[in-house]
């Protein structure tokens, strides 16, 4: 006899956008992610030794999209460039990361 599927399955945390910034001889991630069906995540995180990781919970995502945007174009305004970027995941298409387009 089958059981019905849970409602409460577990939800893995789902990479939604990633943009990777350069700027010198430093990169940094800016990545959204999808943590649970109603919670997102906007995470910075330096690739150099000592840099910290900053975390920003948000419940909306459409707050998430536009709180990446505004991250994105302050990094833009402090002379940070976009070297790499992760488009949204489509079931044909999963998230990872593709260079800029020239």
């Amino acid at each position: 006899m089958m059981k019905p599927a849970s409602t409460t399955a577990r939800h893995l945390p789902q990479r939604l956008l990633a943009w990777t910034f350069h700027r010198d001889a430093h990169f940094l991630t800016c990545e959204l992610l999808c943590t649970s069906p109603y919670e997102y995540a906007v995470i910075v995180t330096p690739h150099w030794a000592g840099g910290t990781t900053i975390v920003e919970q948000l419940s909306k995502g459409v707050n998430a999209f536009q709180r990446h945007a505004a991250i994105a174009m302050q990094l833009r305004q402090q002379g940070w460039s976009v070297v790499a970027y992760a488009p949204l995941p489509t079931p044909t298409r999963p998230a990872r990361m593709y260079p800029r387009a020239a």
